[in-house]
């Protein structure tokens, strides 16, 4: 059976001079300029369904594609982060526009997304755990390395990538020095009205669970907690 054919009625101006609508009796189709210029498509071009959707296919990747560059220019993402993301922008653009896309569409348009994006180092596992992992430790407030190790895990890295990112920072700082930074953190904890105000039988275990909650193991936590009682 042939395909329906549509008339482009009208190519009309949008908000962002970078695409046009083509304007059929029954919808707009968004097409980026340059792909309006190589496909020769002027007012009173006939195109059938199948032209019509690729269209719109190819302007709804590399919008995507654009929408993920920004929010990657604003904050470095991971892989699976990253990922996501592209998911909610396809999901919110084809309802924005009204269009229904197959899931596998929508599967090759993040694959191929994510691909470029890798291919000039946009995104990069490796390197983000590197980051990341020097971010929480060089914070004004440290977290303890099983806190760090389950933040990065829940931004879809990998223990070995996580692993080669402490094991890299080792290489080029001195060793983390986790019962100071737990005594550190602990000396502010203990200064605050709920901690104050608590029983001192009470004390010792908001003392321990404040700092096994920010990733120190629980030998660290204790000992931070006997040199801050034999300090007093």
């Amino acid at each position: 059976m042939d395909q329906p054919s549509y008339e482009i009625l009208k190519i009309s101006k949008t908000y962002n001079p970078s695409w046009v609508n083509l304007e059929t009796s029954t919808e707009q189709i968004p097409i980026y300029y340059d792909d309006l210029l190589d496909l020769k498509i002027s007012k009173g071009s006939v195109l059938n369904a199948e032209i019509i959707h690729n269209i719109y296919l190819k302007f709804l990747k590399r919008k995507a594609q654009s929408k993920m560059l920004r929010k990657l220019a604003t904050a470095p993402k991971s892989t699976s982060e990253a990922t996501k993301l592209i998911k909610e922008i396809i999901y919110k653009m084809n309802r924005e526009n009204k269009k229904e896309v197959a899931s596998y569409e929508s599967s090759q348009i993040v694959e191929e997304i994510l691909e470029a994006l890798n291919k000039y180092s946009y995104i990069n596992d490796e390197k983000y755990a590197l980051q990341m992992v020097n971010k929480y430790l060089s914070s004004r407030k440290p977290r303890g390395k099983s806190y760090i190790k389950n933040a990065l895990l829940s931004k879809g890295l990998t223990e070995n990538q996580i692993e080669a990112a402490f094991n890299h920072l080792a290489e080029d700082t001195p060793p983390i020095d986790e019962l100071k930074n737990a005594q550190e953190r602990l000396a502010t904890f203990i200064t605050k009205k709920k901690y104050k105000n608590a029983e001192s039988n009470k004390q010792n275990q908001m003392a321990l669970r404040f700092l096994t909650s920010q990733g120190y193991p629980i030998g660290v936590s204790i000992q931070a907690l006997k040199a801050l009682k034999d300090s007093e």
